[in-house]
C-alpha cells in the first residue's frame, strides 16, 4: 500500500493501480477481509489493526476508483458487509484519529463503492438514476447524522485531529457531488433539487479546504489531497460558467491559491493555466458589459447563461490544452 501510495504521488497513477491491486489480493490471502469474530486467538489489538489495514485498502481502492475513472474491485465490494464487518469497538487510538473515525470512515467507503457500481459501472447512465440518486442521498444523510458528536465539524476539534474531521466531511461532500453532478448542467424541474444539492456540497467542499489550507495541512505532493482540490475547483468552475456573475468570478480568485498547491502535478499545472485564462475572460466579459468585478451583483437566477459549449470549445484551442504533454501524463 505504501508503495502504491508512493507511485500515486509521482503521478505513475497505473502504477499504482497495479500496486494496489496487488496489495488487496496477498491482504485477502492472509484473511484480512474475514470477520473480526473469526479471529479469536489474536491479541485484541492485533485484530484491530489487521481491521484498520484492510478497510485503508479498500479506502484507498475506492478513492483512486474516483479519481482516475476506473471501477473499484468488485470482489472487495461484494465482500465487505457492513452489517458484520463495522462492529469493531476501536481500541487503538493515536493522536491524529478520533475515536470512531475508522468506522465511519470504513462505512463512507462502502456507500461510495455503491454508488460508483450502480451509477458509474455501465457505459451509460441507468434509466432508474433518478431514483438510485434519492436513495444514495438518503444513505448519505443517515450516515452523517449517525455520526458521533465529536466528528462533526460544528464540534470543538483538537488540532491533532482536524484533518481526519475535515477529510471525513469532505469526502461526504464529494459523495454527494459524485451522485449530482451530472444534473448540474441541466435547467428543468426534475434536476432542480439534484443541481442545488451539487452546488451546496462544492461549497462546503471550499469551505472545508480552504480551512485546510489555512492550517497548513493540505499537501502539495499528496494525490488525492491534489484530487479533491481539482475535482472541486472543477465544479466551481462548471458553477461559474453556467452563471458568470461578478460573485462566481470574485469565488474562482479566492480558489486560486488552494488551486496553486496543486502545481507539483502535471494535471494540476493544466487546470491552474486554464483557470487563469478563463477568469482573464470572465472579467473582460463582466467588464465590457459595465459590471464591476468587485460587487456582488444579482442574483445567479437574472443572469443569461452563456454558451456552455462555446467555453468548452475555447479550453480545447487554448495554449493551456495545446501545449500540455498528454502522452506523459497518461503513461
Amino acid at each position: 500500500m505504501i508503495l502504491a501510495i508512493c507511485r500515486l504521488n509521482r503521478e505513475e497513477r497505473n502504477a499504482g493501480w497495479v500496486l494496489l491491486g496487488c496489495a488487496l489480493r496477498i491482504a485477502r490471502s492472509l484473511g484480512l477481509n474475514e470477520d473480526p469474530e473469526i479471529w479469536v486467538r489474536e491479541r485484541r489489538h492485533i485484530v484491530e489493526t489487521k481491521w484498520r489495514l484492510w478497510w485503508s485498502l479498500c479506502s484507498l481502492d475506492t478513492d483512486l476508483a474516483c479519481s482516475i475513472g476506473r471501477p473499484p474491485d468488485r470482489n472487495k465490494v461484494e465482500r465487505n458487509d457492513a452489517t458484520t464487518q463495522l462492529k469493531m469497538d476501536e481500541m487503538c487510538i493515536n493522536p491524529y484519529t478520533p475515536p470512531g473515525y475508522s468506522v465511519s470512515a470504513a462505512t463512507l467507503t462502502i456507500i461510495v463503492d455503491r454508488i460508483l457500481l450502480r451509477l458509474y459501472s455501465q457505459a451509460s447512465i441507468p434509466s432508474s438514476a433518478d431514483s438510485v440518486v434519492r436513495q444514495m442521498l438518503k444513505e448519505l444523510d443517515s450516515w452523517l447524522g449517525d455520526l458521533l458528536p465529536h466528528l462533526k465539524l460544528s464540534a470543538p476539534i483538537a488540532p491533532t485531529h482536524l484533518r481526519a474531521v475535515s477529510y471525513l466531511h469532505l469526502r461526504y461532500n464529494q459523495c454527494v457531488i459524485l451522485l449530482t453532478r451530472p444534473y448540474l448542467l441541466e435547467s428543468d424541474d426534475r434536476s432542480c433539487c439534484f443541481t442545488v444539492g451539487c452546488e451546496d456540497a462544492n461549497r462546503r467542499s471550499l469551505t472545508i479546504l480552504k480551512a485546510l489550507h489555512k492550517n497548513g495541512l493540505l499537501s502539495k505532493i499528496n494525490h488525492l489531497d491534489g484530487m479533491h482540490v481539482l475535482s472541486s475547483g472543477m465544479i466551481l468552475l462548471l458553477r461559474t460558467i453556467r452563471w458568470p456573475t461578478a460573485m462566481m468570478l470574485a469565488e474562482l480568485e479566492d480558489y486560486m491559491p488552494i488551486l496553486r498547491t496543486t502545481r507539483e502535478l502535471r494535471i494540476g499545472r493544466l487546470a491552474i493555466d486554464y483557470m487563469m485564462f478563463y477568469i482573464e475572460n470572465l472579467r473582460a466579459l463582466l467588464n465590457s458589459q459595465g459590471s464591476s468585478i468587485t460587487e456582488c451583483g444579482a442574483g445567479e437566477e437574472n443572469v443569461e447563461q452563456i454558451n456552455i459549449g462555446q467555453t468548452l470549445e475555447d479550453f480545447l484551442h487554448s495554449t493551456a490544452f495545446t501545449a500540455f504533454d498528454w502522452s506523459t501524463f497518461l503513461e
